[in-house]
């Protein structure tokens, strides 16, 4: 079943997939938008140590898990320390 928080009134929510296989709501399920909490909460959230971080097994798992934390459609070319200025960037207007 997908685990849903408890949100505080005036707290934004974001929403997810559903992953509860049908036993939960259909669609999506409400989560606090982790932009939107103090940092301690999404400390918690996230089920990590913020002077520490992730152990390398953890880190491990949740690649595993949930696959890389990236931005889709990137790629190592696409940063703007390489762009020279003749290319097209996502501020150009035509």
């Amino acid at each position: 079943m997908a685990k849903t928080r408890p949100t505080r009134k005036g707290h934004a929510t974001t929403r997810r997939p559903d992953t509860s296989g049908g036993r939960g709501q259909p669609g999506y399920a409400a989560e606090p938008a982790h932009h939107g909490l103090p940092v301690h909460e999404v400390v918690l959230l996230l089920e990590t140590d913020a002077a520490r971080g992730l152990s390398r097994e953890e880190v491990a798992r949740r690649r595993n898990q949930f696959g890389s934390n990236e931005l889709p459609g990137l790629n190592a070319g696409a940063s703007p320390a390489n762009w020279d200025a003749s290319s097209t960037t996502p501020w150009s207007m035509s």
